[in-house]
């Protein structure tokens, strides 16, 4: 168990710790990584609209036969 002390040391250097500094250097896998998923999301968005738009579709013709 950790005395008081010690606490008080963590606690107080935690304090004074400097806020985020510049971004780290990434390596070139890690850009790969964050690029594959970027364009999966951008893939994912893409193919939801296009799922958004058929289901509009296809209501609307449900809606005509309806008629």
């Amino acid at each position: 168990m950790r005395s008081c002390e010690d606490v008080l040391s963590c606690s107080s250097a935690r304090e004074q710790r400097p806020g985020p500094g510049p971004e780290p250097i990434l390596s070139k896998r890690d850009v790969k990584e964050r690029n594959e998923a970027f364009f999966m999301a951008e893939q994912m968005a893409t193919d939801f609209e296009a799922i958004q738009i058929m289901v509009e579709s296809n209501r609307e013709e449900g809606e005509k036969k309806r008629q």
